[in-house]
């Protein structure tokens, strides 16, 4: 008898349909490079088996190896061991509770992932559900057992694949179940229609949408809040000082959760840190960090003529200004070309970020290369420089400063606030346009590996032909609502009026603040069945805090 891979055994499969093969095939090893990827196997029986068997190593082994992944931060290496186990265990209920799923079989999975958990009803899609159990396990073991040289070029993208994984199969098994089971299907133009908006404070208005759609992602729970602008004005924060993180508390306060910030990557070296904003942030009129990347923004130019002017757009560095603060005017410069894919232009000033590489080119005669981070000016150099993770290199034409030095920019037009995110989801959905590509921050959005398949909590902003701003925070990583892909939030957001709306972070940091209260469902573990909030929340980084003008 022939034997096939685990990939080719699941296409075998008569039982399952087509979406549920092309479900496994995300995050795709390269067999020539990663021996356990080679396996075979007789039939299905054989894989789930040998998958069962994986399972307790693997779990012992995660802690260890993505605390070195992850620069030895214990704290997040349990937290996504602690991930992959949960899911692993749902998955195994799903389908052991269904079939006839032996006692030793029930004994690994519990010995791997802790106490056993009392078994779900029974589910006619138990098949299904032990294809993405054995599908996970056989993808995490691919990603821990890649050689040594892949792992070293890939070290930090471990962990975070791991953590992937785990959100990508909980999140389809969640869905596959409320399909099978839902009697009544709504459109979204129909879920939203059913919402019911109230007022909450002045120039805000409230609703929650509720109910399973027809798409493949199951139910969907979501809080919206509208704010007219001309009451009120968008303050994009920092908000990690304990001052502001009392702010987001107060009884007057109305908020949503903000941008990317760094916080998987690694390595994060010196100036940036932890936790620091990845692209364009403008508070109260000053630029706390400029456009280094270019990202679909919320962007507020105030009040003008008695109009609001509220934007969601792409923002660059194309046409931004910089000077070294406390120097002249011999020190200014204006970006005139954004990471040009052939070098820096003679003559002009070029930006390099991390979706152009690692390194950026050589300057030309009389040109120097600076690098920076935010608004600092770390080091200058007359050669090809490392490019910082969320910083970049600029070319300019040579001028003297002692650095580290502090650089003062300016937009092309007067900006009040503005918060960069990204994708832009409407029109059209373009990440590598949006400079979504190679080890450009956040990683997760740059280096995809679903198929935008993966349902998760998401965030989303965007402005109706009337003017109103509005906000969606989607839930997930929850059985009850597992959350939704880049392309249904568009449609969302669509159905809620907004022509043109860009994502905002979402995962463990989507937050909506009703008078001091957060109203969503927020988690950094995944909750199953009924239980909500059954885990730690996230503080949030940043913010857009809505403030009466």
């Amino acid at each position: 008898m022939p034997k096939y891979n685990w990939l080719e055994t699941v296409a075998a499969l008569d039982e399952i349909d087509s979406s549920v093969k092309k479900t496994v095939q995300a995050f795709p090893q390269n067999p020539k490079q990663n021996p356990s990827a080679s396996a075979t196997f007789d039939d299905f029986t054989a894989l789930l088996s040998h998958s069962l068997s994986l399972l307790p190593t693997l779990v012992s082994r995660m802690p260890g190896e993505l605390e070195v992944a992850l620069d030895g931060d214990s704290a997040q290496s349990r937290m996504f061991t602690k991930r992959f186990s949960e899911v692993a265990q749902i998955l195994h209920e799903k389908f052991s509770a269904a079939s006839d799923c032996t006692a030793d079989c029930t004994a690994d999975c519990t010995k791997a992932v802790g106490s056993k958990r009392k078994a779900p009803p029974q589910t006619s899609n138990a098949t299904t559900h032990s294809v993405f159990f054995a599908a996970m396990v056989m993808r995490a073991t691919e990603i821990l057992d890649e050689p040594a040289s892949a792992r070293e070029h890939n070290l930090s993208r471990k962990a975070l694949r791991i953590r992937a994984l785990a959100d990508f199969y909980y999140s389809q098994a969640a869905a596959l179940h409320h399909l099978s089971s839902a009697e009544t299907l709504l459109t979204l133009p129909e879920l939203v229609k059913s919402a019911s908006f109230k007022s909450v404070a002045p120039g805000i208005e409230h609703a929650v949408l509720s109910g399973v759609t027809g798409l493949r992602c199951g139910p969907i729970r979501a809080n919206v809040l509208r704010v007219d602008p001309l009451v009120r004005k968008l303050s994009c924060c920092d908000v990690r000082s304990t001052e502001m993180q009392e702010r987001l508390k107060e009884p007057d306060c109305y908020a949503v959760s903000g941008g990317f910030f760094l916080f998987s990557e690694a390595p994060i070296l010196e100036p940036s840190k932890r936790t620091d904003p990845v692209g364009l942030l403008v508070t109260d009129g000053a630029v706390v960090n400029p456009p280094i990347f270019n990202r679909g923004s919320l962007v507020d130019y105030g009040v003008w003529g008695g109009e609001s002017v509220v934007k969601v757009k792409e923002m660059s560095s194309e046409y931004w200004t910089f000077t070294v603060e406390g120097c002249d005017e011999p020190t200014k410069r204006t970006v005139s070309w954004h990471n040009p894919p052939n070098g820096p232009p003679g003559g002009d000033t070029s930006l390099f970020n991390r979706a152009y590489g690692l390194r950026s080119p050589a300057p030309w005669k009389n040109h120097v290369a600076l690098t920076v981070v935010g608004t600092q000016l770390v080091s200058m150099s007359h050669s090809a420089s490392d490019i910082p993770l969320a910083g970049a290199v600029i070319i300019c034409p040579e001028f003297t400063a002692s650095c580290p030095c502090t650089l003062s920019w300016k937009g092309p037009s007067p900006i009040v606030s503005a918060m960069a995110g990204g994708p832009m989801l409407n029109p059209v959905i373009d990440k590598s346009s949006e400079e979504f590509a190679l080890t450009a921050p956040p990683v997760t959005f740059s280096q995809d590996e679903t198929f935008d398949q993966n349902l998760l909590p998401r965030m989303a902003c965007g402005v109706t032909p009337e003017g109103a701003v509005v906000f969606l925070a989607v839930d997930g990583r929850d059985m009850s609502a597992p959350g939704v892909t880049l392309h249904i939030l568009g449609d969302l957001m669509r159905a809620l009026g907004c022509e043109n709306s860009v994502n905002m972070d979402g995962g463990s940091s989507k937050r909506a603040i009703i008078g001091g209260k957060v109203v969503d469902t927020t988690s950094e573990g995944v909750v199953g069945g009924s239980e909500k909030g059954a885990s730690n929340v996230r503080p949030l980084k940043s913010a857009i805090i809505f403030e009466m003008r």
